[in-house]
């Protein structure tokens, strides 16, 4: 057979190998674009592990438990006194005509209010308290 010397990837990668000494020793320009093709090849390697433990984290930030508590007081925090203020409207708002979900709903508005008081640098301090509960992450 013709091809015997490539006729596997193992064998096709060493005979390349052995080319490739060879053409850099005969080529400073094949040298030169090989090296650059390596470290290519490196950060690519990289990024894919930098991109796989991103992943990883934010699998792990998306299935902690107190990752809920801490949005909703940075939403407070960021939405400052309109933000309370359209919660407690909310959360006091109600009929007779509200369903088990949104009685459900309306008291853990309620919750969220007792938690944000009216002031920002408390609505900090409970936001500080929430992350300190989730070590997790």
């Amino acid at each position: 057979d013709p091809l015997w010397p490539l006729d596997s990837a193992g064998s096709l990668r060493h005979w390349l190998g052995d080319q490739s000494v060879r053409w850099c020793e005969q080529d400073e320009s094949f040298a030169a674009h090989r090296a650059i093709a390596m470290l290519e090849l490196e950060a690519g390697a990289d990024y894919k592990a930098l991109t796989q433990r991103h992943w990883v984290a934010k699998a792990a930030y998306q299935s902690a438990e107190g990752r809920p508590r801490v949005e909703e007081a940075e939403q407070a925090l960021q939405g400052g006194e309109k933000a309370v203020a359209g919660l407690r409207a909310y959360a006091n708002a109600g009929s007779d005509a509200d369903t088990a979900e949104v009685r459900l709903k309306r008291s853990r508005a309620q919750e969220k209010l007792a938690a944000f008081s009216s002031s920002e640098p408390e609505r900090r301090v409970v936001l500080e308290q929430e992350r300190e509960a989730c070590v997790e992450w």
